[in-house]
């Protein structure tokens, strides 16, 4: 769905793997899986590059591709993931990769990926965090920074002008039962109901940003 939004974000395509026994004591097998871009793959296409650093403050990330990752990573219930720190002991960011121009500091783009924690996704193993006052990681927390009107204003209107695309991704997948198909649309369409509502909207959003 990211790939429906922004360019800058890693492309990924669903493949059927064949598996064969090289000692020929299984019959082949198939499994359905995925291929995903590499990052530096994602920053020459995008005429970019990677960067590794130990951290970033929230003022050295571009605030409108970085309300857009924010607001995607509430549409799929996802909290598992910083676009300014890494992990205890490990560089930035987590689930997040950093890509701009090469010498820049400042207008860097924060490109996320690994969603299985997810809500959308829903494994069986996922938790919320425990700092957030949420017991399901069905249920949508936003954890995004504060924005200016003028940044939070062309965000939720480009969801809102991908959203039958994005209905699209499910509705069409032929990967998908029709049950799994009604639930995973009714559950973006839970996301929806919040961008319809302006007082849900500040409520559940705006005002519930980090840095007020």
């Amino acid at each position: 769905a990211l790939n429906v939004l922004t360019d800058d974000s890693l492309r990924v395509r669903l493949v059927r793997l064949k598996y064969v026994d090289s000692n020929g004591k299984k019959k082949p097998w198939t499994h359905l899986t995925f291929l995903i871009e590499s990052e530096q793959g994602l920053a020459a296409r995008r005429g970019l590059q990677v960067h590794h650093v130990p951290k970033l403050n929230s003022g050295q990330l571009d605030p409108e591709k970085t309300a857009l990752v924010e607001v995607f990573q509430l549409l799929i219930a996802n909290n598992d993931y910083s676009t300014i720190r890494g992990p205890e002991g490990r560089d930035c960011c987590h689930n997040v990769e950093i890509i701009g121009p090469a010498d820049a500091t400042h207008g860097l783009i924060p490109v996320p990926y690994d969603f299985d924690a997810s809500g959308l996704v829903n494994t069986g193993y996922a938790a919320p965090p425990e700092k957030l006052p949420i017991k399901s990681v069905r249920k949508r927390y936003f954890r995004g920074r504060c924005k200016a009107p003028e940044v939070w204003a062309p965000t939720f209107a480009k969801f809102q002008e991908k959203r039958g695309e994005i209905i699209s991704l499910f509705a069409d997948s032929p990967e998908l039962s029709q049950r799994l198909k009604k639930k995973t649309i009714q559950y973006v369409e839970k996301f929806y109901a919040i961008l319809d509502n302006p007082k849900r909207l500040k409520n559940e959003i705006t005002d519930r940003c980090y840095g007020r």
